[in-house]
């Protein structure tokens, strides 16, 4: 149980001490790649546009980290619309499977590199929305303890996605209201509004 405790709290600093910027492509890329050591599975998120958030390797396969091919496909490419179909349908937890058997075997890029794995994954939610897909590629079926500990990486990257999301969402709307603000002003109250801002900036 200590050990389990020491993890998560190794994955809460990470998450709280990773810099992250949904505007940019593998927004999650220092979150993954630090979780996948703590964690000891390798691992990659996906959001519900199909796009990759992040992917990290454990040791054991950290050459792959700087494989192109892999890079090309979580950066560029995306998983099919029904394999992400699919997923979305899930709302626990999937049972480790071999590759082979697994939704992930359709995909190449992957299932090719990964051939003796077995594939996890979970809906990563938060403000009661499906914000992605959590993946998870380990040596044996996954144990009980590193379930805890995905379920709570997931669930902390659901609620982290949510506030940035609704945060910018808020912005939006600020600019908007402000635009829509000056657009009704009259010329005589669009110049007394430019000469408090400017009284303001001095």
């Amino acid at each position: 149980m200590k050990e389990i405790y020491d993890k998560i709290q190794d994955i809460n600093i990470i998450l709280k001490r990773s810099f992250i910027d949904l505007g940019k492509p593998l927004a999650y890329q220092e979150v993954v790649e630090k979780s996948a050591k703590v964690l000891e599975s390798s691992l990659f998120i996906i959001d519900t546009k199909r796009n990759c958030l992040g992917y990290g390797f454990t040791d054991s396969d950290n050459s792959y980290q700087d494989d192109i091919s892999l890079q090309n496909f979580f950066i560029y490419q995306k998983i099919s619309k029904d394999i992400s179909s699919q997923l979305l349908n899930h709302y626990e937890m999937s049972a480790s499977l071999p590759m082979a058997q697994s939704i992930l075997e359709p995909v190449k890029e992957i299932s090719s590199k990964f051939p003796n794995k077995f594939l996890s994954f979970l809906p990563i939610e938060g403000n009661h929305l499906r914000l992605g897909t959590l993946f998870l590629l380990t040596d044996s079926p996954l144990e009980e303890e590193k379930r805890i500990l995905v379920d709570f990486l997931s669930t902390f990257i659901g609620n982290q996605m949510s506030y940035i999301m609704l945060a910018e969402l808020e912005g939006q709307r600020r600019n908007e209201t402000f635009v829509s603000l000056v657009q009704s002003l009259s010329r005589s109250e669009l110049e007394a509004f430019k000469s408090i801002i400017e009284k303001i900036d001095r």
